[in-house]
């Protein structure tokens, strides 16, 4: 069986097909299907189940990065596994953040778990690795919140140090910060 699967956006085959076509090869490899690209197309060719697979798994591909802007190997792997709550689309779980009509998906596990967590409390403590998404979420959820009129304001915290330096020597610039108007005691807005 031979059909075309049409890209939605062309411009970012490099994202979609991966390092040095990695992506696809791992496809080929996984599904036992061809995969041709042609301009801002991709033929594919194979066995009937495969091929509807294939065809499947690329356009969770292509949702996938619409959404999140990232596709990784691993992300690769789980889609092809069947994994599709990697992008929201068998959870349900998006929240409007009113911004052009725009739904904000968790793209992991711990993302929803942190996206529902923040929504049933208060307060919510989150550590994890830079780029994980704690920042953009909490601000989704709380813009939402906003916007809902759940919340009546939202409140802009920081730490009074910069990042490496020494807390000890916190309360000498607190002593400083009405006369020099130290940006990093300085209120947030």
């Amino acid at each position: 069986m031979e059909t075309i699967v049409k890209l939605e956006r062309p411009e970012r085959q490099l994202e979609l097909f991966g390092p040095t076509d990695s992506y696809l090869r791992y496809l080929r490899q996984a599904l036992s299907v061809r995969l041709t690209p042609r301009n801002d197309s991709i033929r594919v060719v194979g066995a009937k189940e495969n091929v509807h697979r294939a065809v499947a798994v690329l356009k969770r591909m292509q949702t996938h990065l619409e959404r999140h802007d990232i596709l990784t190997q691993d992300i690769i792997e789980d889609l092809v596994r069947g994994h599709t709550h990697l992008n929201g689309e068998n959870s349900g779980k998006g929240l409007i953040v009113y911004s052009h009509a725009k739904m904000v998906y968790p793209s992991t596990e711990g993302q929803r778990y942190y996206l529902e967590t923040m929504q049933a409390n208060d307060i919510t403590f989150c550590v994890g690795p830079a780029g994980s998404g704690k920042t953009y979420l909490a601000v989704a959820v709380a813009v939402s919140m906003l916007k809902q009129k759940i919340i009546r304001r939202i409140v802009l915290a920081r730490p009074a140090v910069e990042a490496g330096e020494l807390i000890g020597q916190a309360h000498d610039r607190l002593d400083r910060a009405g006369s020099t108007g130290d940006p990093w005691v300085g209120r947030c807005v």
